[in-house]
């Protein structure tokens, strides 16, 4: 009896592990998705002259919400200029290199040069956040079955070779 419970926990521990990476893959996805839209929205808006606070404030992803992206940027009770709650939002990302470097290239970029230097570089950045985002996706779906299932598997063989 005693086995069969331990070889249930192994394989439960490995199991889990794989559903967590596969959700950590995911949100990464969501994340990069997130932070495509918010720049689309950012370069859409643009153009007509609208104070960056207001495209801020009328942005909205459930991605960026549960991260906490949002109430940064939004910054209600935050005496701290758009750019710096941009540059803070876009730090969390620290970790995610080549969402970071895209990010970063926007903030330097966004109100502080003239309009047709942050229109570009909205522009680019959008461009190769949907690149990333499409990377991520596709990865997503070839491998988010792949990673829970290697957990159970992995608990398993665990199990086999204890035994």
């Amino acid at each position: 009896m005693t086995a069969v419970l331990g070889a249930v926990l192994v394989i439960s521990a490995f199991g889990s592990a794989g559903f967590l990476l596969a959700a950590q893959k995911r949100s990464v996805a969501l994340y990069t998705e997130g932070y495509t839209l918010l720049i689309k929205h950012i370069c859409t808006r643009l153009p007509a002259l609208t104070p960056m606070d207001e495209i801020i404030a009328e942005f909205e992803n459930p991605a960026l919400a549960n991260a906490g992206v949002l109430q940064i940027l939004k910054g209600e009770n935050s005496i701290e200029p758009c750019n710096k709650r941009l540059t803070a939002a876009i730090e969390l990302q620290k970790d995610d290199s080549a969402l970071y470097g895209i990010l970063c290239s926007v903030a330097k970029e966004l109100g502080s040069t003239d309009y047709e230097r942050q229109q570009k570089s909205l522009e680019d950045a959008y461009r190769k956040l949907s690149e990333l985002c499409h990377k991520r996706k596709s990865e997503l779906e070839n491998g988010e079955k792949c990673y829970k299932w290697l957990g159970v598997l992995a608990g398993v063989m665990a199990v086999i070779l204890l035994l």
